[in-house]
């Protein structure tokens, strides 16, 4: 997404990044995965091991990804994003049914 911004004749464009924290969840197991995707691809379902294989064994139809937070940037700085997905990724890894094998 661009924006112009008008200040007094002045037009200035930039990118807004969204960037998002999601979480794919295993329609048939219940299992799910945390993860951050800096595209906001909708068909990424993730990149760990876990739920690759999950993927790979059940197909892409058997899951749903839900978008648990948007973060808008005009930067690409990740740091505020990875902070916020170790936050949700502490609260769930206890969880039998989180996927997650750290915190990111």
């Amino acid at each position: 997404m661009q924006s112009i911004i008008k200040i007094k004749g002045l037009h200035l464009m930039y990118k807004i990044i969204i960037m998002e924290i999601y979480k794919t969840t295993n329609k048939i197991t219940g299992e799910y995965y945390i993860g951050l995707n800096t595209t906001s691809n909708p068909n990424y379902l993730g990149s760990g091991v876990e739920i690759k294989k999950q993927v790979r064994k059940y197909g892409k139809e058997n899951f749903t990804k839900e978008i648990l937070c948007l973060v808008t940037s005009s930067s690409t700085d990740e740091n505020i994003l990875r902070k916020i997905e170790h936050a949700y990724i502490s609260n769930h890894i206890k969880d039998k049914n989180c996927i997650n094998i750290s915190l990111g």
